[in-house]
């Protein structure tokens, strides 16, 4: 433990638990995330879902400790897949909400940070059994359905935009720092936009898979 490392009143190293998935909307502001908490003296771990997922990906790469509980999204719809799909959540909202107890006791995190998305409901739920403090971030101007539920569980409520609609606190959006560091140059050229005239240029991404 270096001599900058943050401690809690009992003298341990303080830990933070990350959960958040399903999309890379629900995964990249975490990520953004892990350097701040490290530099100032956090543990840092992620549960997300299981298989090859993108929060699974980002967090392997970025060197942080992950864990993998089942989960199912809800489908709004009224199809015969989705209604099998929805009749199942129940129960295997359940078993994730155990597995995740079992890793946040082992792991003991002082709080747990959600970005949203289905992913991360069991982790919230498993926090509240345990009166693990949860901090809840809405990028969107509605909560979305994880993040109600995250609040009626009593969750600190973190909020991107100034005009959303629900109550929390203004705090905008996390950004990864290498989004300032790339080369424009480069980029243009990766893109394959061509710019004869020199004219700025000015990029709009789509939220989801249109991004």
């Amino acid at each position: 433990m270096t001599e900058n490392s943050k401690n809690d009143n009992n003298g341990k190293k303080l830990k933070i638990v990350f959960t958040g998935g399903g999309t890379g909307g629900h995964v990249y502001p975490n990520v953004a995330l892990f350097d701040d908490f490290e530099k100032a003296g956090f543990d840092v771990a992620y549960i997300g879902g299981t298989g090859n997922t993108v929060e699974k990906r980002l967090a392997r790469e970025n060197g942080v400790k992950y864990y993998g509980v089942q989960t199912v999204k809800l489908v709004r719809s009224m199809s015969p897949s989705a209604m099998k799909n929805n009749l199942s959540i129940p129960f295997t909202l359940s078993k994730a909400v155990k597995e995740c107890v079992n890793v946040l006791k082992k792991e003991k995190p002082n709080v747990v940070f959600s970005k949203g998305g289905f992913v991360s409901l069991p982790t919230v739920l498993a926090a509240r059994k345990l009166d693990i403090p949860v901090v809840a971030h809405e990028s969107d101007l509605t909560l979305g359905l994880a993040n109600k539920i995250a609040k009626s569980k009593g969750a600190t409520v973190l909020k991107a935009n100034p005009h959303s609609t629900f109550d929390g606190i203004l705090v905008g959006l996390p950004l990864r720092k290498d989004l300032f560091a790339a080369n424009k140059e480069q980029s243009i050229k990766t893109l394959g936009i061509k710019n004869p005239s020199g004219k700025k240029i000015l990029l709009v991404l789509g939220g989801s898979s249109g991004a």
